[in-house]
């Protein structure tokens, strides 16, 4: 592969010394055979100072969470707190999880599926708020997870990864959507922004022969009956050969983070929803992620 994104930037970075800067590690899959969905996610704040490892596994309409916060300051070194470790085997082709808390367990690889892609920091720059480094990479999942019922499954799947670093305050975030849909033929990635007044729209599509820019994005959201919950988007884009895509997401089943980013005075949620997608005029199904931000004062 030729990559877009050094693979330096794999390593950790130094922070600058506000304390909404975090550096993230982020993976992902969902297997539809086995019908399991799993998070693994390791982020530092190094001034605050706190580190969360946080693995999510999801089956049978159930979610069973391991979170670990420490107040670790400084740098981050290491990627582990003694029960999950993340390594990296190989800069862009390999990285592997271990997860073990006694009950649950899991040993994957991923691998590199296409080239990973850098999104513009600039693109979504909001001095104080958003100003953050990013990449994402579709990829293959290989290993076992073991549930804490004592079942055990062999994975073999798609997934995907995220890094980031620098400043990123939830509570100023007004509202994300976020997908990461993994097909046969590609991985698709869309992000809509709202700080404030403003909206900002990036993504990308990967394949073996490129990645390539997304335009004209439009994200229509779809509740449950509460109007508050999401259960999924329907997506327009553009692709850089100027045919226009929908693309649909059926909810599978939801995770809700634990309310690690609200501050005094707001209310910040964030919904993992496990999807299936179907792209309008292809035959093909793909899963992956929708990932719905909202971040409000609370009700009174």
């Amino acid at each position: 592969m030729a990559y877009d994104v050094p693979i330096t930037e794999e390593q950790f970075h130094n922070p600058t010394s506000a304390p909404d800067w975090k550096e993230s590690y982020y993976f992902q899959l969902y297997d539809p055979e086995a019908k399991i969905a799993a998070f693994f996610y390791i982020s530092a704040y190094p001034n605050v100072p706190k580190r969360d490892y946080l693995v999510a596994l999801l089956a049978d309409g159930e979610t069973d969470i391991y979170l670990n916060t420490l107040p670790t300051p400084g740098k981050l070194d290491t990627l582990g707190d003694g029960k999950l470790t993340i390594e990296l085997a190989q800069p862009h082709e390999l990285w592997k999880i271990h997860f073990d808390d006694g009950k649950r367990f899991a040993n994957l690889e991923f691998a590199g599926r296409f080239d990973p892609f850098a999104y513009d920091s600039k693109q979504a720059y909001k001095k104080g708020v958003l100003e953050q480094e990013h990449y994402e990479q579709g990829c293959f999942v290989d290993g076992t997870i073991r549930l804490a019922d004592g079942t055990e499954h062999q994975i073999s799947c798609f997934g995907h990864r995220d890094h980031s670093w620098g400043l990123r305050d939830y509570a100023a975030i007004d509202e994300w959507n976020w997908i990461a849909a993994q097909f046969s033929w590609c991985t698709i990635n869309l992000i809509k922004l709202k700080i404030g007044n403003k909206f900002e729209t990036a993504g990308f599509l990967s394949n073996l022969v490129e990645n390539q820019h997304l335009t004209d994005i439009t994200f229509e959201t779809h509740f449950e009956s509460d109007n508050r919950t999401p259960k999924g988007f329907t997506v327009h884009f553009t692709d850089k050969r100027k045919k226009r895509w929908q693309l649909d997401s059926t909810q599978l089943q939801t995770m809700m983070y634990p309310p690690r980013q609200s501050k005094p005075g707001h209310e910040t949620n964030i919904y993992e929803i496990v999807s299936q997608f179907t792209l309008k005029g292809d035959p093909g199904i793909g899963y992956g992620i929708s990932e719905f931000l909202i971040s409000r004062k609370p009700s009174k």
